[in-house]
């Protein structure tokens, strides 16, 4: 059976030029809410080991973003943290599993969290939903879960009281989902049709650049979750003994041996050594760039407006290469 008419991704596309009175990208709004969190940025990270710091965490709060933390096998770790974030007031989502899901939500919202995701890869397990209607009905937490990549399951998602969906199956830069699994989906077909099921969507994967994070929010993603582009700031992990910038997927081998996962396991996940980029603000403030610049060439002067008015145009491989730097040096 053939789900789909469309297979696309951000490389595929491009947003067409529209008239606009914005004369300077400065004009541009891009804030937005999360839940009971007002951001100056709809940028996230994603909740991975090698990406988060606490450290990490208070700049990316500071520059306007959402804090995603990543999971953690012992609860007091992310009580303590949650205690810790909230005297400081910095916005966090906190990451559990399904084991003792409602326990944990009801004592991290004791710890001052406001809200939780329900970090699984598979995110269609009807499992989730039966903790997601529970957590609800026993706090009042915003909840975040996934991921999902896809219609069917994004209505299930907001059936269910899902506050937003974490979107995106197989796109990540260190996952290999669809290799050893072969399944996923596009990344950009994906977010169009889970925002066609009218619940706030996060993009999550295959974000290469401030263009990409752009083509999302225009798709009607709210939020951009990002690990890649964060990878080997100097806010991040170190976690060689020689001091080299590590970034490895929750699915990888060296994760689960980290972390003591059951080694039976497969892998869905790599773990690479990565270049330094330098501070996380200079990150952070070319995404921002990126994104209000196409708003002000789509003539949109906030996000809302922006998902509204983007045109898509598809680009051959030709047109690709066309749009990067191609002088030709001896």
């Amino acid at each position: 059976t053939i789900h789909t008419k469309s297979s696309l991704t951000y490389g595929d596309v491009v947003l067409l030029q529209q008239l606009s009175d914005i004369r300077s990208r400065s004009k541009v709004d891009i804030s937005t809410n999360f839940g009971p969190f007002e951001l100056t940025t709809p940028i996230v990270n994603a909740p991975m080991d090698t990406i988060f710091s606490e450290n990490f965490g208070r700049v990316l709060h500071q520059n306007g973003g959402l804090v995603f933390v990543p999971r953690n096998n012992q609860i007091k770790v992310l009580t303590d943290l949650a205690k810790t974030y909230s005297d400081e007031d910095i916005n966090a989502v906190y990451s559990i599993g399904l084991n003792d899901a409602l326990e944990n939500s009801i004592e991290l919202e004791a710890s001052g969290a406001k809200a939780i995701l329900i970090d699984i890869a598979h995110g269609g397990m009807k499992a989730i939903l039966e903790q997601v209607e529970k957590i609800k009905s026993k706090t009042k937490l915003t909840v975040v879960a996934g991921n999902i990549s896809n219609y069917q399951l994004a209505v299930a998602y907001k059936e269910a009281g899902v506050d937003v969906a974490r979107v995106g199956v197989g796109g990540g830069s260190v996952c290999i989902t669809r290799v050893i699994a072969g399944t996923g989906f596009p990344t950009l077909s994906g977010l169009f049709e889970c925002v066609a099921a009218g619940i706030p969507v996060i993009a999550d994967g295959g974000i290469k650049s401030p263009g990409d994070a752009a083509k999302a929010l225009a798709a009607g993603a709210k939020y951009v979750m990002m690990g890649g582009a964060f990878a080997g700031t100097d806010e991040t992990e170190k976690l060689d003994e020689k001091g080299n910038f590590i970034y490895q997927g929750q699915a990888s081998d060296a994760y689960m041996k980290r972390h003591n996962v059951d080694s039976n396991k497969t892998a869905e996940g790599v773990a690479v050594k990565v270049q330094g980029k330098g501070s996380l603000v200079s990150v952070m403030n070319q995404y921002k760039g990126g994104i209000k610049s196409a708003m002000s060439y789509t003539g949109a002067h906030n996000l809302e407006e922006f998902a509204d008015k983007a045109v898509f145009v598809y680009q051959s491989d030709n047109a690709r290469e066309e749009g990067k730097p191609h002088i030709h040096r001896d």
